[in-house]
């Protein structure tokens, strides 16, 4: 049995290992492979917008999946510089695929001012966690009076593109952008 629960900082370690656990297989090996990751992709949202980061949290109260959302992305750009200089630190190709990520944002910006991450361990997907996430993250945002929500993907990877389009997202542009989709939901 899960259940959604809010962030809480007693999760900070096992929110850490399942981005790990979902990023590339040499972030368990590679330093600098892990703090690109962990930077760019836990770090903000836990340390600047805990309130935005839902959890599915299993029997033995250990978080095995997680969604990060940014309510405001022009305030996301301006509080997350100084993850970059970490990201930078790693290397620079590191560090433009972190930039060209945020720029995948950028320009449906005003439409969409909120973003979002959503990661699952393997055994927690495919059973309807990630749309209990989504869920509580989309009404998350809707309680604060964002009026819409916007994600990146792999435009390869076919399930992940079909869990957003079940739970209401559609791509922007028929244009790939170095394999990503960029995918969005009017809230």
């Amino acid at each position: 049995m899960v259940t959604v629960k809010p962030y809480n900082e007693k999760y900070r370690e096992d929110v850490k290992l399942i981005c790990m656990n979902t990023g590339p297989g040499s972030v368990f090996t590679d330093e600098k492979m892990r703090e690109y990751i962990l930077s760019t992709y836990c770090y903000y949202y836990i340390e600047k917008e805990p309130e935005n980061v839902f959890l599915i949290v299993d029997e033995n109260d250990i978080a095995q999946g997680y969604i990060f959302g940014a309510a405001d992305f022009d305030g996301y750009i301006r509080a997350f510089r100084p993850y970059l200089k970490r990201v930078k630190k790693t290397g620079i190709g590191n560090l433009l695929t972190a930039i060209a990520e945020i720029s995948g944002h950028l320009i449906f910006r005003k439409k969409y001012p909120a973003h979002l991450h959503i990661n699952l361990n393997e055994g927690f997907r495919r059973n309807g966690n990630g749309s209990l996430l989504m869920k509580a993250q989309l009404e998350n945002m809707k309680s604060k009076g964002v009026r819409g929500i916007m994600l990146i993907t792999g435009s390869g990877n076919i399930p992940a593109v079909n869990f957003y389009k079940k739970n209401g997202f559609r791509p922007l542009t028929s244009i790939k952008i170095g394999g990503a989709e960029i995918m969005a939901k009017e809230l």
